[in-house]
């Protein structure tokens, strides 16, 4: 019988997989997940925040950093359409509305995809009038507003430049994956890689066991061994367990109803009975 397919969380390996590509900058930058923009229940992928200013960070990836870098991503599964640029275009307005976001000049947008948006960049060019510019391979930058912008595709960054973000998504190379499991042995202790682990596992299991040198139905908790991350099994929990809690998070209008749906209501106390 044909085992059942798990599910891969293709975002939470995302998230991951770009701080690993600024690990050299985490004392510099801050990284916060699916940041909500307004006390409603409206998202953003990720903001990353530069901390110290006259910091220069050595990546292509972040050559149109400000201070407040909003970072929308889609999944292998998804393609960057027209409605999704027009949606966190008008997220970007929503964030810098409370004056504790900064000015909308102090912000820069980054699209990551792993699908060619042929339709999206059309659009862009003869529609809205912007001018885009491939600056480098898999970096197209957008020109004509406000703030800094960027459609960053997975598939054509060089692998030097962006080891583990061309590494989120199925059909890796040997080579690829040699090259990820190699770089992910040398990143310092504590390096945020227990989810790009999982999903690397499950997307490209025949190259991983490849790889190591597994045979069979060895089990894949070798790489999270090898690698010093959290077992296989842990790391599906976590993944899941954060899924669920956002998702709970949409659910709920207020603080108050959040508390109620994860503690329950406020027993009352019975008023005591005259005897």
């Amino acid at each position: 019988m044909r085992k059942k397919r798990e599910r891969i969380t293709w975002h939470t390996a995302f998230y991951d997989a770009i701080r690993l590509e600024l690990i050299d900058y985490r004392d510099v930058l801050e990284f916060t997940i699916e940041h909500q923009l307004t006390r409603e229940p409206l998202r953003i992928d990720m903001v990353i925040i530069k901390k110290k200013r006259n910091v220069v960070i050595d990546k292509k990836i972040a050559s149109i950093f400000r201070g407040r870098n909003l970072v929308e991503f889609k999944g292998p599964e998804d393609s960057l359409m027209v409605a999704a640029f027009n949606k966190v275009m008008a997220y970007v307005y929503l964030y810098c509305t409370p004056p504790e976001s900064g000015n909308i000049q102090d912000v820069t947008i980054s699209f990551v995809t792993s699908q060619e948006p042929r339709e999206l960049k059309k659009h862009l060019r003869e529609v809205y009038q912007y001018t885009l510019t491939e600056k480098w391979p898999g970096i197209t930058l957008i020109e004509g507003r406000l703030m800094p912008m960027q459609i960053i595709n997975q598939k054509k960054l060089p692998k030097t430049e962006a080891r583990w973000l061309t590494g989120v998504g199925p059909g890796l190379s040997i080579s690829s994956t040699r090259g990820i499991i190699d770089a992910t042995k040398k990143t310092p202790e504590g390096a945020p890689k227990d989810a790009f682990l999982y999903m690397l596992a499950l997307a490209n299991e025949r190259q991983v066991k490849e790889v190591l040198g597994m045979q069979g139905d060895a089990t894949i908790d070798r790489l999270f061994t090898e690698l010093g991350a959290i077992p296989r099994l842990e790391a599906k929990i976590k993944a899941e367990e954060k899924e669920q809690f956002l998702a709970l998070i949409d659910q709920c209008e207020s603080l108050e109803q959040l508390k109620e749906k994860l503690i329950g209501k406020p027993k009352r106390k019975r008023a005591a009975k005259n005897r």
